[in-house]
C-alpha cells in the first residue's frame, strides 16, 4: 500500500484530460486556489468531492487517493526476506515494531498476512524471554484466525488453520490443537442443513462443502464409472491444480479408452481468458464480461456428437 497520493493522481488526471486548474475547479465548484493546493498536497478535497472527482477522470476511489491495500507476491517476498535478515541482526524489539507497523498498513493483505505468521513462528525463539516468545506465537495465532475468518482463499486458509495448529503444538496447547483438529472430523457428524450454515475455512467456504466431497470421492466414482467421460481444465485455473487434479485424473485413470482429456492453455477456472491469474484476485476477474472460450463449446459439442453416435 503507498502512502495517499491524491495530488499526484488529481494533477496527472488533469492533464490527461488537457484541461486548466480553472476548468476543474469550475466543475467541481471550488476555487482555482483549492484546486492548487490540492495538486501542491498543502490541503485535501473534501471527502464530499471524492466521488465527483473519481467519476469526472472515470477511475476508482482508490485509484484517486492512490491507495493499494494489496501487496504484490513479489513484494511479499522480499518483505519477508528483509524482515527474516533483520531478525537475525537487528534488536529483536525493533524488528517486531516494524513487523507491527506493516501488519497495520496492510490489514486486508491475507498472503501477506500469512507471512507475518510464519515470521513469528520462524523466529520467536530469538525472544530473550519466555514471555515474550509466547506472547509472539499468540500473535501469530490471531493473524491465521484472522485470515480463517476473513480470507475468501481457500489455500490461504488451509495453511493459516495448519500454522495455527503449529503454534498450539509449540506452547503444549493439546486442548486447542484436539479442537481445530476435531473441527473437520466432526463435520461429517453434521446434518446437511448444519453443514449448510457452519464456516470452516475462509469467509465463504461452509462445512458441507467438504463433507460432500468427503463422502463422494470423485476418484472413487470415476473409477466405478463404464460411462464416457471428458476431463478439461483451464491452464491458468487457480482454484484447481494441473498437477494435482487434472494430472491428478490421469493418474488415477490411466489409458482407458472411455476418458478424453483437454486442458487449455490461458483460460481460467469459468473456461474464459485468464486476466489476472491470482487467487486474491478473483472476484475482480470474475467481474470481468468475457464469454467461454469458443474452443471449448466445441469441443464439447464433438465429444457429445462422438460418443452419441
Amino acid at each position: 500500500m503507498r502512502e495517499i497520493s491524491i495530488a499526484k493522481v488529481i494533477t496527472a488526471k488533469r492533464k490527461e484530460k488537457g484541461i486548466t486548474q480553472d476548468k476543474l475547479a469550475e466543475y467541481v465548484g471550488v476555487s482555482k486556489a483549492s484546486v492548487s493546493k490540492w495538486e501542491t498536497a498543502q490541503s485535501y478535497p473534501d471527502i464530499t468531492l471524492l466521488p465527483q472527482l473519481a467519476t469526472y477522470f472515470n477511475i476508482s476511489i482508490d485509484e484517486l487517493i492512490g491507495y493499494l491495500p494489496q501487496m504484490t507476491k513479489k513484494d511479499i517476498k522480499k518483505t519477508y526476506q528483509r524482515l527474516a535478515e533483520d531478525f537475525s541482526n537487528k534488536p529483536f524489539d525493533d524488528v517486531l515494531d516494524q513487523c507491527r507497523a506493516i501488519i497495520k498498513k496492510y490489514f486486508s493483505c491475507f498472503p501477506l498476512l500469512l507471512q507475518i505468521a510464519k515470521l513469528y513462528v520462524n523466529h520467536f525463539v530469538l525472544a530473550t524471554e519466555r514471555g515474550k516468545q509466547e506472547e509472539l506465537l499468540q500473535e501469530a495465532i490471531d493473524l491465521c484466525v484472522r485470515i480463517k475468518k476473513e480470507s475468501d482463499d481457500i489455500w490461504i486458509a488451509k495453511q493459516a488453520n495448519s500454522l495455527e495448529v503449529l503454534c498450539h503444538i509449540i506452547l503444549n496447547q493439546p486442548l486447542e490443537v484436539a479442537a481445530l483438529s476435531s473441527k473437520f472430523d466432526n463435520i461429517y457428524n453434521l446434518s446437511d442443513e448444519e453443514a449448510k450454515s457452519t464456516s470452516v475455512l475462509g469467509k465463504y467456504v461452509r462445512a458441507y462443502y467438504l463433507k460432500e466431497m468427503g463422502e463422494h470421492p470423485s476418484a472413487n466414482y470415476l473409477k466405478e464409472l463404464n460411462r464416457p467421460i471428458f476431463i478439461l481444465q483451464g491452464e491458468k485455473d487457480f482454484h484447481v491444480s494441473v498437477e494435482k487434479d487434472f494430472n491428478g485424473y490421469k493418474r488415477i485413470l490411466g489409458d482407458r479408452t472411455n476418458v478424453t482429456y483437454k486442458l487449455y492453455l490461458n483460460l481460467n477456472h469459468a473456461f474464459m481468458p485468464f486476466v489476472y491469474g491470482e487467487i486474491r484476485k478473483a472476484k475482480k476477474e470474475y467481474k470481468v464480461a468475457q464469454h467461454v472460450d469458443q474452443q471449448v463449446i466445441n469441443d464439447i459439442a464433438d465429444w457429445i456428437h462422438s460418443v452419441s453416435e
